[in-house]
């Protein structure tokens, strides 16, 4: 069953952001989006949803000492599906409209804070890189976006995610989607420029901040990815790492 007070506090930092806001009637026969946004051009079609309970980090707090945990996505990826389905299926959407998922990620007090960081992974396919460049210089970790498989890529159809807890508020836009740079150009992106951040894969590229694996190959092919960023980037040799969390009680 759907939070309205998850729902109604979205609405409200909008509406206080000087934005039109109207709920969308929830019908028997089809889940519906749960805001409708109306801006001065265009129509944004925003679906809320929460994480509550993150058991994952439960079982972590719970296990033995220097226990290790490698997060699983698999339940933040069934999350933000339901919800894009939810928009993508409304009978009431035209091809013209934004789509936008609200994902409270952590409350006040709430044990989630692996969520956050874990779904901006899922979204953009994030992996962590490093190594040495050809010329023999030693690069320090970086962002490579798209190495692994994205939800956003999968879902082109979306405009961006709103990853928000008590800590941050981001945007997350989707450069695959084929409306990317109108949405880009929207007042509701102007007021996330404004008040919070823009995750914006052309500004981290035009800053150098990061790498993208825009090579074609299959995503399950990781030696392959490497070569491509390798070329690309004039690497001589890569390091994928792997984080793990790690259960260190303090005394």
């Amino acid at each position: 069953m759907k939070n309205d007070l998850d729902k109604d506090f979205v609405m409200s930092i909008l509406k206080n952001g000087g934005f039109q806001v109207d709920t969308i009637s929830e019908l028997p026969e089809y889940k519906t989006p749960d805001l409708k946004v109306t801006l001065p051009k265009g129509v944004v079609l925003l679906e809320v949803k929460s994480k509550e309970n993150d058991l994952q980090l439960r079982d972590l707090l719970e296990s033995p000492k220097g226990a290790l945990l490698h997060y699983n996505v698999s339940i933040i990826e069934t999350v933000l599906r339901d919800g894009y389905r939810q928009i993508r299926d409304f009978p009431g959407r035209s091809d013209a409209d934004f789509s936008l998922i609200w994902f409270i990620t952590r409350k006040i007090g709430g044990a989630t804070i692996l969520v956050n960081p874990a779904a901006k992974l899922l979204l953009y396919g994030i992996e962590s890189l490093e190594g040495r460049m050809i010329d023999g210089d030693v690069f320090d970790p970086v962002d490579c976006y798209f190495f692994n498989e994205s939800f956003f890529f999968k879902r082109k159809e979306l405009d961006g995610v709103v990853l928000y807890n008590t800590q941050s508020v981001e945007l997350c836009l989707n450069p695959f989607s084929p409306r990317h740079n109108a949405f880009s150009d929207t007042k509701i992106a102007a007021f996330f420029h404004e008040h919070y951040v823009i995750v914006s894969t052309k500004e981290l590229v035009a800053a150098g901040n990061c790498f993208i694996a825009d090579c074609n190959n299959s995503r399950q092919d990781k030696n392959g990815t490497v070569r491509h960023i390798k070329r690309k980037y004039g690497l001589d040799q890569v390091n994928i790492n792997r984080y793990y969390y790690v259960n260190v009680p303090v005394d």
